[in-house]
């Protein structure tokens, strides 16, 4: 996993320090996740179940992390999986991103489904 995040991800609008210690609440909270929440993250912030044939590398648009300094940290993440985005607020702590994450994809599985 930290492969995958230090290689695979961007992170944009992380400046100085204290947007460094948001970045690992991030990281860890990833680390952290089960494999099957690691793919329903993924699914969340790709809209795809599974990689690409070639994997990480085929991506049209690189996976990133895109941190959201004016959004209330009462706010969700926001996928834009167009191009692979995860648009994050400030998350105060490791507990604080994983629960937001996480429903942040319970709440979208249900998304444009009738």
């Amino acid at each position: 996993m930290n492969q995958f995040l230090d290689d695979h991800v961007e992170f944009k609008y992380f400046d100085g320090e204290e947007d460094e210690l948001l970045k690992e609440h991030f990281k860890e909270a990833v680390r952290q996740f089960t494999l099957e929440e690691r793919e329903q993250l993924f699914f969340f912030w790709t809209g795809m179940r599974r990689l690409p044939p070639g994997g990480l590398t085929s991506l049209k648009y690189r996976c990133t992390v895109e941190h959201s300094p004016h959004e209330s940290i009462d706010r969700l993440p926001m996928p834009t999986t167009c191009f692979n985005v995860l648009l994050v607020p400030g998350y105060s702590s490791v507990e604080m991103a994983k629960e937001k994450l996480r429903k942040g994809w319970e709440y979208g599985m249900n998304f444009g489904r009738m």
